[in-house]
């Protein structure tokens, strides 16, 4: 086909040639005979040279076209050979690639046939979806990134190669700036004891939680269940661990815990414990969860299950994420009784989603029940009596008399928590958006 190709190119700048010369003796020609001889022949030429351009036209898209399925024929045939051995890097690829349009366009391919086919979009820019991904499956530095048959397959496909690389490794640096990772940890019941399950969310802001690659499992002692007793008594060393691991795989760059509890242990302080291991002289000097991170607490108990208020949760779930943009003190209502029927049925109603609970129970389970059975999706709350507790609800919506919109209602949390007295720490936030979870391939068997 190229032959043919540069064949007919060559007939099609021969011919135009020869209409310019044409052309050229038309002009000077000063005899009527012989001028109309030379327009004659210069029509015919003209139309021979459109005859031959269209030819050009259908075979030059012939051959991008050949051009373009060996260019995906022949990734697709190297990776696949690495498929299962480099599964993380490819998807960690694809999904680098697709950054900007992955937002709209939320699709899960299944092998590398099904990878190539969506990122075969019309290019923007220089480079093409395919020669990011083989850019960014370069950056990986893998086995296969190595492997002769790549090297050959983008010193053929890919031009000004180092000109790419150096533009993805600027798209990287500008998307580390603009990332929002998030730690998901989830503690779920075990028998008579609990274990401990915890995320890498690597951009809260652009999660897809159908596709493995935007988070990490976390392990400890290789463990993706780590086992603590109903008493707890490893769990502040687990959880700093695991902010310990986050860290150092986000570059330090935290800004959201999730905690995970069931309804029996959503009053518990797991916010107010430190954040780092400390020396007992030096208790003072170290900080809270709740200072140095967004903690916002979720039910473990809706990550299973097929119970009514698990769906009636997702229902109000979807209310919650329309209203992000509204204020989020006039999202709140006051939920105030010490009865725990009574404020049940305050709050169950399906308009309400979120509340400010201004009861206290002597029964540290009760709370949860309420939350976990009313559905609720948003709620605040306080573990211990605090006076004019409604007034340091509203300086946490308000804050300064000034309405803040609900997405906010984290950030602020947390500043209001790290900036006030002692009191302020029994304060909480539940802030459980259906969309947020973790990723269902890698929730344990169990809690499917």
């Amino acid at each position: 086909m190229l032959d043919e190709k540069e064949s007919l190119e060559e007939d099609y700048k021969l011919q135009r040639e020869k209409v310019d010369r044409i052309r050229k003796a038309w002009v000077i020609e000063t005899d009527p005979a012989d001028k109309f001889k030379y327009e004659q022949q210069l029509q015919e030429e003209k139309r021979i040279l459109n005859e031959l351009g269209e030819q050009l036209d259908v075979i030059e898209r012939q051959y991008r076209n050949y051009q373009k399925k060996s260019k995906l024929d022949g990734i697709i045939n190297i990776l696949q050979g690495y498929f299962d051995k480099e599964k993380a890097a490819i998807f960690n690829a694809y999904e680098a690639s697709l950054y900007q349009v992955r937002k709209l366009n939320k699709i899960n391919p299944q092998n590398i046939a099904e990878i190539v086919n969506e990122l075969d979009l019309p290019t923007q820019g220089n480079y093409s979806y395919i020669d990011k991904f083989v850019g960014y499956l370069y950056l990986n530095n893998t086995e296969l990134s190595l492997s002769e048959d790549f090297q050959g397959w983008r010193q053929k496909h890919i031009q000004e190669w180092h000109e790419l690389i150096q533009q993805l490794l600027q798209e990287q640096q500008q998307r580390q700036q603009q990332s929002h990772p998030c730690l998901m940890m989830a503690i779920s019941a075990s028998g008579d004891n609990y274990v401990v399950e915890a995320w890498l969310i690597k951009n809260l802001l652009a999660y897809n939680r159908e596709s493995f690659s935007d988070c990490e499992q976390l392990k400890i002692d290789n463990q993706l269940e780590i086992s603590t007793d109903k008493n707890l008594t490893n769990l502040p060393k687990i959880i700093i661990n695991l902010i310990q691991q986050s860290l150092i795989k986000a570059d330090k760059n935290i800004k959201q815990i999730h905690l995970f509890l069931p309804s029996e242990l959503m009053n518990h302080d797991f916010d107010a414990w430190k954040s780092e291991e400390f020396e007992e002289d030096e208790e003072d000097f170290a900080t809270g969860i709740c200072e140095d991170y967004e903690v916002v607490i979720r039910c473990s108990d809706r990550l299973r299950g097929k119970s009514p208020p698990v769906f009636k949760w997702r229902e109000k779930g979807n209310r919650f994420k329309d209203k992000l943009e509204h204020y989020a003190n006039g999202v709140f209502v006051l939920g105030s009784s010490d009865h725990q029927k009574t404020l049940f049925d305050q709050i169950k109603q399906e308009h309400i989603i979120a509340v400010k609970i201004t009861s206290i129970f002597e029964k540290r389970d009760v709370l949860g029940k309420i939350i976990f059975k009313s559905a609720l999706p948003l709620a605040l709350w306080t573990r211990q009596p605090i006076p004019d507790i409604e007034g340091e609800f509203q300086r946490i919506l308000t804050p300064e008399n000034n309405d803040i919109s609900l997405k906010k209602l984290p950030s602020q949390f947390k500043n209001q928590k790290s900036q006030g007295s002692n009191h302020i720490t029994h304060l909480c936030l539940l802030w459980d958006n259906p969309d947020l979870l973790p990723p269902e391939q890698l929730l344990s068997q169990k809690q499917l």
